[in-house]
């Protein structure tokens, strides 16, 4: 690849700072921590095998500490090191002296060009510090628990189901729902599954108080199975009704609650009427 004439490109309407293009010695550039540990590998073979350099594009990158951090072309970057480039200098947009969170905001703006999972977005808006996704990310570790996909005591993925929960009723309903999966199923990642995040924490929404957390967590305790016997009556009722998985815990919750209880201290039915199971 022969040295590109230096050029200023225009700055983005979202930045307030300006990239040059110009080429970098592939043996500068390196993949920053956040972006690090979304790196699909297998993704980046595939890449590699069907390698065209016509089609490259610039690496995105910002120039700090004497590195070129790749910020949007980790795959491109491995496919052009199995290709042999790596005594090359490869086409890249340099940003300078951007910190982590100006990295991550880049990133987000730079998204369209491929689908990012939910995983991943969210991850990346923590990076940029973004409000709702930083306040979620708290909520996690104040309980001891950690965003991973490992399937490890303590770590959940379910990030999309946590955002709408916070949409639903903020950062109180997110610790929430949390603290009684963590404190019913002692840590165990299952317990954290998307359905049973969203159904949890549409009991606690629409019932505001009147759902005890206590009572919640010692029913749940109490069921026999554990998560496997929780999903296991969601799916007998979602085989029955047609309803959405994520609405039949909410009904199963309710109904375990209510076991037992009179009067006021009954839940009302969660299928009560068809504006409250959309609720």
């Amino acid at each position: 690849m022969s040295r590109m004439k230096e050029e200023r490109s225009k700055p983005h309407d979202r930045l307030q700072f300006a990239s040059k293009m110009y080429d970098v010695p592939y043996k500068l550039l390196c993949r920053p921590d956040f972006l690090q540990k979304e790196f699909n590998e297998a993704r980046a073979d595939r890449i590699a095998a069907k390698f065209d350099l016509n089609g490259l594009g610039r690496l995105v990158v910002n120039h700090r500490d004497g590195r070129y951090w790749i910020i949007d072309g980790c795959n491109r970057h491995h496919a052009l090191g199995v290709n042999g480039f790596q005594n090359y200098d490869i086409p890249c947009e340099v940003y300078e002296d951007l910190t982590d969170e100006q990295m991550a905001k880049v990133f987000l703006l730079l998204a369209n060009r491929r689908v990012m999972s939910a995983f991943e977005k969210f991850n990346v808006n923590v990076e940029a510090n973004a409000p709702r996704e930083c306040e979620i990310q708290r909520s996690i570790e104040a309980l001891g628990l950690k965003i991973s996909r490992m399937k490890h005591k303590g770590c959940l993925s379910s990030v999309a189901a946590l955002v709408k929960i916070f949409d639903l009723g903020g950062s109180k309903l997110v610790a929430l729902v949390l603290r009684t999966l963590n404190a019913a199923y002692d840590g165990d990642h299952t317990s954290f599954d998307p359905q049973i995040i969203l159904g949890l924490g549409r009991v606690y929404n629409r019932f505001d108080g009147r759902a005890q957390e206590k009572l919640v967590i010692d029913r749940l305790v109490a069921l026999s199975n554990g998560v496997r016997g929780l999903h296991q009556r969601a799916e007998q009722l979602r085989c029955r009704t047609g309803n959405q998985k994520a609405h039949c815990i909410s009904a199963v919750i309710v109904d375990l609650y209510n076991k037992g209880l009179t009067g006021k201290d009954r839940l009302p039915p969660w299928w009560k009427s068809a504006d409250e199971a959309a609720a």
